[in-house]
């Protein structure tokens, strides 16, 4: 049996409930018409432990795609999904994307060893954004490795060295800083597959829904920096200004109230927007 050693301190015991094995591999492909598959998975996996594979698919192509299907079966039944096992897209316009993730629980009677999920993918081309091209389709076969629960030596240290962040919330950051917000996206929702409390990862979100001036999928992910963080202030007053913005005045007051309250480093922001708020409210 291999042997692992688990190194952290006394206190955080349930950051570790499921880090172990968290290698992830990306496969990336294309289909025709200038589709992109991107499928991150993770490389190896213990038994009964629960697991996600994310998708990200991209209509790179100036031409429609209707009809896009992604089935996944395993052959031997190792990997059980969660719910779904079939992603469909009706449509995805010229520039645009989708992107989802799956969950698999690992069957206790699965073996030690190389496991394949088998992934149907097929799609439906519109010639000239009008007339349906016969479908084309792709296999595409993931190989996991299932691995037996490890013994379990454990050591304490001091949590300093433990709290490294994620590879790819700092390649979110990157191709944030670079203006490339589309990809920062799914890198920040690759984060929050392995972190869900990944509240930075939401908040990155949430600034890049607001570039993009998606006002709903902005404040969703705000609320949920708020949910996992109430005394997240960058979060509060973005979203008391949206709040300003779409004139819901009481509620962009409340939560201004709320930031004044406990505010130790937006606290002028949240005096200039009580003015702010004053002001627009009187018209």
């Amino acid at each position: 049996m291999k042997k692992n050693i688990l190194i952290f301190s006394l206190f955080p015991l349930l950051f570790f409930a499921n880090s172990e094995y968290a290698y992830s591999e990306t496969v990336k492909l294309s289909q025709d018409g200038g589709m992109e598959i991107e499928i991150v998975h993770p490389d190896a996996v213990l038994n009964e432990r629960t697991f996600s594979i994310s998708f990200l698919i991209q209509n790179n192509g100036w031409e429609s795609k209707q009809d896009i299907i992604l089935k996944l079966t395993n052959p031997d039944q190792a990997f059980i999904p969660v719910s779904e096992n079939t992603i469909q897209i009706e449509e995805l316009t010229a520039s645009s994307s989708f992107g989802t993730t799956l969950d698999y629980v690992v069957h206790e009677d699965a073996t030690e060893g190389t496991h394949f999920i088998n992934i149907d993918y097929s799609q439906i081309l519109l010639s000239n954004n009008v007339d349906p091209m016969p479908q084309t389709q792709m296999n595409i076969a993931i190989p996991i490795e299932v691995l037996n629960r490890p013994e379990i030596i454990i050591e304490t240290i001091t949590p300093e060295s433990i709290f490294a962040k994620s590879e790819f919330f700092q390649q979110g950051i990157n191709l944030y800083n670079k203006s490339k917000f589309k990809d920062a996206k799914f890198k920040f929702e690759q984060d929050i597959v392995f972190n869900p409390k990944s509240e930075l990862s939401y908040l990155y979100l949430s600034k890049i829904f607001r570039k993009l001036d998606k006002k709903d999928l902005e404040e969703q992910n705000l609320n949920a920096v708020i949910l996992l963080n109430p005394k997240n202030e960058e979060a509060i007053y973005n979203l008391a200004k949206l709040k300003l913005n779409s004139s819901d005045y009481e509620k962009s007051k409340d939560l201004n109230n709320r930031l004044k309250f406990i505010c130790k480093n937006f606290c002028n922001q949240s005096d200039k927007l009580k003015i702010e708020i004053e002001n627009l409210s009187k018209k």
